[in-house]
């Protein structure tokens, strides 16, 4: 039976995440916009089911299909389980399981720390490709980069909040739709999107000019040059290091002349006082 859908803005095709009670394994299918079957996730390389039950799905920017997905509560509490929805008493292990656009299984987060447990509800990713999903255990939004490492924890201390169970992101408003279980609300989150730590290779010459642009408290203008640089190589492709080299040197010129700039602003504020 299918649990949750996803459209995909990219290629038009529509996923559906699908849980089988006879057998009791999930799967991914993929339809086209003439709605032919083209492909079907549901084992790794090796043989072994990627998904029990998988309850949300959504698909990265890289094409990345991302499903938040569920094991088989105790069939002993089941009762209980339903009508007090309590996951914390009744915990069901489960994990954020990632696969590339061919199907091939990329990685399967479990929470953070490792190994500890996980109950991935609501996800989606944002602009820059981190992966966020609620978590009904912890009661926070956790977000990830697109390799499946965490960042952080949103929402935290929320208690009007409650409980994150659904999600969204707006890519042209950079905020955040989340649906609360514990109180049936819609509440709307600005998003501050933070770029990835980036190291950027770069000669001795180019970083001992960067280390000799003036800072401080009168050169408020001066940009940070790492923050700079980083952000000028941050989410392209592939590419030659000559191609970052001159990226690089772009970005170190445009600091260059904000310091100078905000030094000629710094003297004549000096000359300034004299005079006064």
């Amino acid at each position: 039976m299918p649990l949750c859908v996803h459209w995909s803005s990219s290629t038009g095709d529509l996923l559906v995440a699908m849980f089988s009670i006879h057998i009791k394994t999930g799967k991914v299918v993929r339809y086209n916009h003439s709605r032919q079957l083209t492909q079907t996730i549901q084992n790794d390389n090796t043989g072994l089911k990627l998904y029990v039950q998988p309850h949300y799905i959504t698909e990265n920017n890289n094409g990345d299909v991302v499903v938040s997905d569920w094991k088989k509560p105790n069939m002993d509490h089941m009762k209980e389980y339903i009508q007090r929805i309590d996951f914390t008493c009744f915990p069901i292990p489960g994990s954020v399981v990632v696969t590339e656009r061919g199907g091939r299984h990329r990685f399967s987060y479990t929470g953070h720390p490792s190994r500890s447990r996980l109950l991935p509800c609501g996800i989606c990713t944002d602009a820059l490709s981190h992966i966020l999903v609620c978590d009904e255990l912890t009661k926070t939004v956790q977000i990830l980069d697109r390799d499946g490492q965490f960042l952080e924890r949103l929402l935290t201390k929320s208690q009007e909040m409650g409980g994150p169970q659904s999600l969204s992101y707006d890519v042209n408003t950079h905020r955040l739709w989340l649906g609360s279980l514990d109180n049936n609300k819609i509440f709307v989150f600005e998003h501050t999107i933070r770029h990835d730590p980036l190291t950027v290779p770069c000669s001795n010459t180019d970083c001992h000019h960067i280390n000799k642009i003036a800072t401080g408290k009168k050169h408020g203008r001066v940009w940070d040059a790492n923050t700079k640089l980083a952000t000028a190589a941050i989410n392209i492709p592939p590419v030659s290091e000559k191609v970052i080299t001159n990226r690089m040197k772009e970005a170190e010129l445009s600091v260059e002349e904000i310091a100078k700039e905000s030094m000629q602003e710094a003297i004549s504020e000096e000359m300034l006082k004299h005079l006064d």
